[in-house]
Order: structure tokens, then C-alpha cells, then sequence
């Protein structure tokens, strides 16, 4: 049987051991009628069922509304000071926590605690009917709180199928997660009805039945509201992780589509531009950005002024950034003849000394590859015409044979370098006399078997080649100078002119590069517009490959991206701003369609309320929205993007840094996107089971 625990007005504790509380109560008041017909003020014995706590002298009166039992509030209006709501809410959220399992769960401990010494042992079906009491009581008094603590018990609770459903049903399909949901709701209301019911195992059961029927229901709904709800949190998400940036969420997502289309990311892009120099904009980058670009420039927007000034602006400096790439690689435009005169004469003085060294150390050259590669291209007698055997030597024969002779009589072969070297400026002059008349085939026997001596002459001593590689002779340095000056002609292929590069001294290297110099100027200065020429330069593959040859990597693959950015800029000038149809089509983002006079909102609608036509009002005033809104949409994408597109130099990297980080942070918001879907869905789930038998009551 329950113990009810009573409190006078003048503070004085009683325990009564009765059914219920109304009991109790009868009983109390039964109780104080006795004193009050006691003599001489002594209180009589207690009636059966009565323990008293504290025993005073005198009469007790009867107690006026408002005494406390098990410290629940009964009269409105008694401040109890929050402790009874916070203990309905406590309840509530240990019911919901528990299953419904909270009121046995309380009785299980209460009846161990009742085994310990001193205390009074009461039996589990008191202490149950104790605890059930107390839920019933708090659900009574305080309704709200205690069904919200219900709600967060069940979430709580719901806090590992929360869990299970991000591991295990973020990624699966549609059908998969409605049957997880659909049987954790099922078996979590089973257990929910099962703890929630009273009585016996029949009563429980049927509860359980119950309870799994809502659950299953409110599982499959848990999936399209959890959604609904996940889908909103990742919008506010993605809000919040947008800011930052000079462009607005709309914007960022056309940016990155634009990209996405040619397979590219904001930072390529980025990465592009730094290559082409400072002056180069993210419209250069790409054919989409270009084309954005375009449909600014081309449409009524309020970023079409900035988009054309910035380009226009750009543009009017395209020669001085042109005539700068070029002197920045290749030097200042000299005075040529002055120029190779201080090279040769510089390099010529560091080279005679090395020169008289190795002569005098005359080391021993091993000719015998030289004379080897000679006889490979000397027609032998059998390889002459039939019954001609005494048929003169052709000039190349002629040639070769000239200089076999200066290297071996047939028994002796010379070797000092002395001699050798001498010999070998004359091989490179006479090779170089038979190109100029146009003996190509002799000439490049001649070149061929030159270099062969070189290489000899190099590997037998380090002084000659130290000195070889600073000055050849004055002819050298002016055939490399020439060579320059025609490094764009088509008869230059660019793999010999590598090997000839690769095999010129310090100084010949150097009036190559004067040669250049020189060729640029005359391709720039022979038509009007010098800077388009300077551009167009790189039109030919061979050209880039050329200018690699002779700059080397470094400083060829400056000029090389400077040139090519150019040519993007120039590029980006022309179709931006040379009125294309192309750029005002439908799919223009930056131009809202303009309706007809007979189709515009404004009149539209008071033409339709006149006529009475409210129907046809409301439409239009719905079309007249909408267009508002594109309108503003539009607007604002124009002003963001015009300036991002354009920008150059140090704004352009800070507002690719500033958009980088504000996608890296919604690229993170998406990834934990399904996974809020999903916490979503588990937590609706769980709060709802909690509150399922009240709902199914």
C-alpha cells in the first residue's frame, strides 16, 4: 500500500499508509476532527494506519487548504518555487528516455534500496503504484512541461538510432531508408507501448501492438519530414557558410557551374591568370568566364559600365605591355653593331687567355671518330657508277676529302690541338660560306664533321673547351647573329636550331638572342598595328618551340606566357565588347526578357481590375513578382560578377582567395549534408515514439 506523506500549517510531518491519495486525505482530516473533541487539549492515540513523525502537545487544527503531501503543490496560487515543474519535467523526460520503462525502473531501485539496513522495506508493487502516482499526478498539474519532457527524453533516447541512420541510411537509397526508418519506429514503439502499459502481460501486449503501429507510421513520415527539415537546416547552413565573399550565393553557384562545364575550378582559373601577369582578369581564363563576361557587357545591367571600362582600359595598353614582355626577356633595343662589338670584344678577351693555355699544353686529340665519320660519307668506288670508276668527287666528296687530308696522310694522324683548332675554324667557315650560296648538303657535311672535331678537341682538353664555350671567333658570333634575325623564318626548324644552340659559345648565344631581338622588332615594325604582330608571333608552333631554343626555358616560357596572355586578353576585348548576337539569348543570366506593352504587369493588372477580371488581376500581379525578383536576382549577379571577372593585379588575387575560402566552407556544409537529413529523420522518429501512447490513448 502507497505511503502518503502529510504536512500541517505549523509544520509538523505525517506518513499514511493508505490506497490513494484521496484516502489519505479523508483519513487526515478524520484524523484532525478526533483532536479537535480531545479534553484538556491531549491528543488522542492515532488511528490504525497512522504513523506520526513528530508528537506535539495541544490540539491540531484542522488543516486549511494549501498542506503539502510528497511535496506536491494543492492549492493554486502557492508558490512552490519551480521545484514541482522541474520534477514534472524530470518525470516526463524519464518516461520518455526509458520507453516508458521509468516508472518500473524507479520502483526496481527503490525496492533494492529498501533491502538496505534501517530502511523500511516496502514491496515492488507499493513502490510501483508510488511512482506511477507520482507520473499520473505530474501529468495532471503540470501537462505541458511533462510532455516536453517526454519529447526530450525520446530524443535523447532516440540519440543512437540517430547515430545508426547517419552510418548506416545517409547513403542508401529512398525505399532503403523508409524500410529502416519505418522498422526502428515499428520496434521502438513496441517497446514504448509495451513500457507504457499497465496491467497484465495481455493489457501490455495489445499496447505493444499499438504502440508498433505508430511507430511504423511515424517512421515512413520521419523520412519527407526529416528531409523537409534537413533540406532547410542545409539551406540556413549554406547561407551562413556563403558569406565572406564580394559575390553573393547566387552568384558563387553560377561561377562554379561556369567552370564546372569546361571541367575547371576557380583556383585553375586563378592559377591561369597569375601565368598570364598581373593585368590578366578571370575573363581572360576561360572560354565560359569569357562568355559571362560578354553577356554582361552586351546586356542592361548594373555591371555593364564596369565590365566595358575595364576592358577598354585594359586594352589601350596592350603595345606598352607587349614591347615590355619583350625587353624584359630579350633586353632594350640596342645599337646592334655597338652591341656585338662589347660582346666580342668582352668575351674575346676571357677567352684568348684560356686559348694560349691549352696551345701551349697542346694535348694529344684522338681524330680517329672524325676521320671515321668522313669516310661514312665518301662515296667508295663501288658505290660509283658502273664503268666509271675514275668519275670525279662531287662537291661534298670534295669537301670531305680536303679535310681528311689535313687530318692523316694515310700513316700519320695529327693531334695536337694547335693545329686542330686552326683546322676546325676552317671546317666552320667553309661551312658556313657553303650555306650562305645555297650548298646545303655541303655545308652540312662540313657542320657535321666540325662538330665531331669539337668534341674531340673538348674532351682531350678542359681549357680549350672552357675557352671554346666563352668565344669561338668573330665570325661565329656574327653567323649566330644572322642565325637570329631569321629564327622566324619557316626554313628554321626548330630541332636543329636546338642542336646548333646547344653547341654555340657564351658569346654566339648572346648575339642569337641580340638576333631575336632584332627579328621582333621587324616583324613588330613592318605593319601598323606592331602590338597585334608582337601577339600573333606565337601563331605557329615552331615559333614557341624557337623561342625556346634560343632563350632557354626560363626566360622563353616568360615571354611564351606573356604573349599567350595577350592573345587571351585581346581575345576576351574582342568578343566582350564586339556586339554579339550570341550574348543576348534567352539563357543570358543578366537580362531578364522584356514582355510586350500588352503583356507588362502594371497595366495588365489595373487593365484586368477595370474589367472586373480579378482573377486575371491576381495572375498578373503574381507574373509582375516574379519578374521583380529575376529582375533584382539578375541585377545583383551582374554587379557581383562584372567587377570579379575584370579585376586584375593584386584585387583579382584577393577576391579568388576570398571566394576560395567561402566554397571551401560550403563544400563543407554540403558533405555533412545527408548527414543531417538523416539526424533529422532519427530525431523526429525518437521525439514522436516518446509521446505515442498519449497520442494512441
Amino acid at each position: 500500500m502507497p505511503t502518503f506523506e502529510l504536512q500541517d500549517p505549523s509544520g509538523r510531518r505525517f506518513e499514511v499508509d493508505a490506497p490513494d491519495q484521496t484516502s489519505a486525505i479523508s483519513a487526515f482530516q478524520k484524523f484532525q476532527a478526533g483532536e479537535e473533541n480531545g479534553a484538556g487539549g491531549a491528543i488522542p492515540p492515532p488511528p490504525p494506519g497512522f504513523v506520526l513523525d513528530h508528537q506535539a502537545n495541544g490540539a491540531i487544527p484542522p488543516p486549511p487548504p494549501g498542506f503539502v503531501i510528497d511535496g506536491q503543490q494543492r492549492a493554486p496560487g502557492h508558490d512552490d518555487g519551480g521545484l514541482e515543474t522541474g520534477r514534472a519535467a524530470i518525470l516526463g523526460a524519464t518516461d520518455g528516455a526509458t520507453f516508458g520503462f521509468g516508472d518500473e525502473i524507479a520502483a526496481g531501485l527503490g525496492y533494492l534500496l529498501d533491502k538496505l539496513p534501517g530502511e523500511r522495506g516496502r514491496s515492488y508493487d507499493e513502490l510501483l503504484s508510488t511512482a506511477r502516482g507520482a507520473q499520473k499526478q505530474a501529468e495532471e498539474e503540470h501537462p505541458y512541461v511533462y510532455t516536453a519532457g517526454q519529447i526530450g527524453g525520446g530524443l535523447a533516447a532516440a540519440a543512437p538510432i540517430a547515430g545508426a541512420g547517419i552510418v548506416g541510411g545517409a547513403a542508401r537509397s529512398l525505399p532503403a531508408r523508409l524500410a529502416i526508418s519505418s522498422g526502428t519506429g515499428a520496434a521502438a514503439g513496441a517497446v514504448q507501448g509495451f513500457g507504457s502499459g499497465e496491467g497484465g502481460l495481455e493489457n501490455r501486449s495489445w499496447e505493444a501492438l499499438k504502440g508498433a503501429g505508430w511507430g511504423l507510421g511515424m517512421g515512413a513520415a520521419a523520412i519527407p519530414a526529416g528531409a523537409a527539415i534537413g533540406k532547410g537546416l542545409n539551406a540556413a547552413a549554406d547561407l551562413i557558410a556563403s558569406r565572406g565573399s564580394t559575390l553573393g550565393r547566387s552568384s558563387q553557384d553560377l561561377l562554379r557551374r561556369t567552370l564546372a562545364d569546361e571541367g575547371l575550378t576557380l583556383e585553375e582559373a586563378g592559377r591561369r591568370a597569375s601565368v598570364m601577369g598581373p593585368d590578366a582578369m578571370l575573363a581572360d581564363t576561360t572560354d565560359g568566364l569569357r562568355y559571362r563576361a560578354e553577356q554582361i557587357a552586351q546586356s542592361d545591367n548594373p555591371g555593364r559600365s564596369s565590365v566595358i571600362g575595364a576592358l577598354r582600359d585594359r586594352s589601350a595598353t596592350a603595345g606598352d605591355r607587349i614591347n615590355s614582355a619583350y625587353d624584359d626577356v630579350l633586353g632594350q633595343r640596342p645599337n646592334v653593331k655597338a652591341e656585338l662589338d662589347r660582346m666580342s670584344s668582352e668575351q674575346k678577351t676571357r677567352a684568348d687567355a684560356l686559348y694560349g693555355q691549352a696551345r701551349a699544353e697542346n694535348a694529344p686529340v684522338d681524330v680517329s671518330p672524325v676521320l671515321k665519320a668522313i669516310d661514312d660519307q665518301l662515296l667508295t668506288p663501288a658505290e660509283r657508277i658502273a664503268g666509271a670508276p675514275d668519275l670525279p668527287d662531287d662537291a661534298v666528296d670534295a669537301s670531305l676529302r680536303w679535310v681528311r687530308s689535313h687530318l692523316s696522310n694515310g700513316d700519320v694522324q695529327r693531334t695536337g690541338i694547335d693545329k686542330l683548332d686552326k683546322l676546325e675554324r676552317r671546317v666552320r667557315a667553309k661551312a658556313s660560306a657553303e650555306f650562305k650560296t645555297g650548298h646545303s648538303d655541303t655545308g652540312s657535311a662540313l657542320a657535321n664533321v666540325g662538330r665531331i672535331l669539337r668534341d674531340q678537341m673538348k674532351a682531350s682538353s678542359p681549357v680549350y673547351k672552357q675557352a671554346r664555350e666563352t668565344f669561338a671567333d668573330d665570325a661565329a658570333v656574327q653567323d649566330a647573329f644572322e642565325k637570329g634575325q631569321s629564327i622566324f623564318a619557316r626554313k628554321t626548324h626548330p630541332d636543329f636550331l636546338a642542336a646548333e644552340v646547344a653547341d654555340m659559345s657564351e658569346a654566339e648565344r648572346n648575339a642569337l638572342r641580340l638576333g631575336t631581338r632584332a627579328a621582333v622588332d621587324q616583324a613588330m615594325g613592318s605593319v601598323r598595328n606592331g602590338s597585334l604582330k608582337g601577339r600573333q608571333l606565337l601563331d605557329a608552333d615552331w615559333n614557341e618551340r624557337k623561342i625556346l631554343a634560343v632563350l632557354g626555358e626560363d626566360d622563353g616560357r616568360r615571354l611564351i606566357n606573356a604573349l599567350q596572355g595577350e592573345q587571351a586578353m585581346a581575345e576576351t576585348v574582342g568578343q566582350a565588347l564586339g556586339n554579339s548576337a550570341t550574348s543576348r539569348r534567352m539563357d543570358n543570366p543578366f537580362r531578364v526578357q522584356q514582355r510586350t506593352e500588352q503583356d507588362k504587369a502594371v497595366p495588365g493588372i489595373v487593365r484586368s481590375l477595370a474589367n472586373l477580371k480579378f482573377g486575371d488581376a491576381v495572375f498578373r500581379g503574381v507574373e509582375y513578382g516574379k519578374d521583380a525578383l529575376e529582375r533584382r536576382s539578375a541585377d545583383a549577379m551582374a554587379r557581383e560578377l562584372g567587377p570579379f571577372l575584370t579585376a586584375t593585379g593584386q584585387t583579382r588575387e584577393q577576391r579568388i582567395m576570398e571566394a576560395l575560402g567561402v566554397g571551401a566552407n560550403r563544400d563543407a556544409v554540403a558533405r555533412e549534408a545527408q548527414k543531417r537529413k538523416a539526424i533529422a529523420e532519427a530525431l523526429l522518429r525518437g521525439g514522436a515514439l516518446a509521446v505515442a501512447p498519449q497520442l494512441h490513448q
